[in-house]
């Protein structure tokens, strides 16, 4: 079967706008813009999990940091009171006085030991801390 001319004029002009929306849909799929946005929303996902991951190590710091903080209360507690025994003269044997100077001298050495932990805890915190501000501030731009 043979199209009439103007039928196969049109025949043409609809396959050139066929070809036409095809490269334009093509175009549109390699347009570098989506590779950056497809490269920046997996920065994101990343950063938003390492944000996960600083947030729960401070998290962990700050747990940690007060079970250290309570024990260093519970030893200057102890030591206070046996401080108080030693000193209100309730203890008369020498023997007795002897060992409770040695818990107290011993209790002392403890407190500063667990202090000294704390200092450290408190110090890595602050980095934690420091590291979770910076990433939760590169993810709002980068999602800005």
């Amino acid at each position: 079967m043979k199209a009439a001319p103007a039928a196969q004029k049109r025949l043409l002009d609809l396959a050139e706008l066929d070809s036409v929306v095809d490269r334009l849909a093509h175009r549109r799929r390699t347009l570098p813009e989506l590779a950056e946005i497809d490269e920046l929303s997996a920065r994101v996902a990343r950063l938003a999990t390492q944000v996960i991951a600083a947030e729960t190590e401070a998290g962990d710091l700050a747990r940690e940091q007060s079970k250290a903080e309570t024990d260093v209360d519970a030893v200057r507690v102890r030591a206070d009171r046996d401080q108080k025994r030693l000193d209100s003269g309730q203890v008369s044997s020498p023997k007795d006085l002897a060992s409770l100077q040695s818990e107290i001298a011993s209790l002392h050495r403890r407190q500063s030991d667990l202090e000294e932990v704390v200092l450290e805890i408190m110090e890595r915190r602050e980095a934690a801390d420091a590291q979770v501000a910076k990433l939760s501030a590169e993810r709002d731009e980068l999602a800005g």
